[in-house]
């Protein structure tokens, strides 16, 4: 039986594998997406989410932002700024 992580491992490939076909707008519109989610989750945890659920999202998030690199340089140093702020790079690893 699959487990929970073991759906988010393979999510992530397939988001990331399917990232590369996306146009151009389409990217951009991701990244502002995960800008206002991250930011979003940043200011306040939803309710019903454990601290550990949010810092998990933020690492999923920063593996699919990863596979924009690129797209647009402002919106992933915002993005990177928020990765740094919640632990999971270090400041001299911002996207840019």
């Amino acid at each position: 039986m699959a487990t929970a992580l073991m759906i988010s491992e393979t999510l992530n490939v397939l988001i990331n594998v399917f990232l590369i076909y996306f146009s151009h707008k389409a990217k951009l519109v991701k990244l502002g997406d995960k800008l206002y989610n991250l930011r979003d989750l940043n200011r306040a945890t939803p309710e019903g989410w454990t601290e550990e659920r949010a810092t998990e999202y933020f690492h999923w998030a920063y593996k699919v932002v990863e596979g924009l690199k690129g797209t647009n340089e402002a919106l992933e140093k915002e993005l990177g700024e928020l990765f740094v702020q919640r632990g999971v790079i270090k400041n001299e690893e911002i996207i840019s």
